[in-house]
C-alpha cells in the first residue's frame, strides 16, 4: 500500500504539470500494487478524460464505483466521459448521484460544472 500511494502521489504531480500519459502509468502501477484503491482508478479515468479515451476511462469509473459506490469523485468522473461520449441523459443522472452522495457540498461546483457540459 505505500508503494501504490507513492505511485498514486506522482501521478498526481503529473497530472498537474498536464502529463496526462505519463500519469496514467503511475496509475497503473499503484493500482498494480493496490488493486483495492477506488482513488487510483478514479485518477486514471480523469487521464483518460483528457485523453479522449472514453472506453478505458469508463471502465475504470465501473472499477471505482464497483469498489465505493459512495466515492463522489468517481460519479462525477463518469459524468464526465459520459458527455464526451454524448449520453448525456446518463451524465446528468451521474450528476445528480454525486450531488446526492456529496452531503458536506466539497464538490458541488465541480458537479454543477459537468452537469452544464451535459445540458
Amino acid at each position: 500500500p505505500e508503494a501504490a500511494e507513492r505511485e498514486r502521489n506522482a501521478g498526481n504531480e503529473l497530472f498537474r504539470q498536464g502529463a496526462f500519459a505519463d500519469a496514467v502509468r503511475h496509475y497503473t502501477e499503484a493500482i498494480r500494487r493496490d488493486e483495492s484503491d477506488p482513488r487510483a482508478y478514479s485518477n486514471r479515468a480523469a487521464c483518460y478524460t483528457k485523453l479522449g479515451a472514453v472506453p478505458e476511462g469508463l471502465k475504470d469509473c465501473e472499477t471505482c464505483l464497483r469498489l465505493d459506490p459512495s466515492f463522489v469523485k468517481g460519479h462525477i468522473r463518469r459524468a464526465a466521459l459520459l458527455v464526451l461520449k454524448r449520453d448525456f441523459a446518463e451524465a446528468l443522472a451521474a450528476c445528480d448521484e454525486a450531488e446526492r452522495l456529496d452531503s458536506e457540498g466539497k464538490h458541488a461546483r465541480e458537479i454543477q460544472e459537468t452537469r452544464m457540459r451535459a445540458m
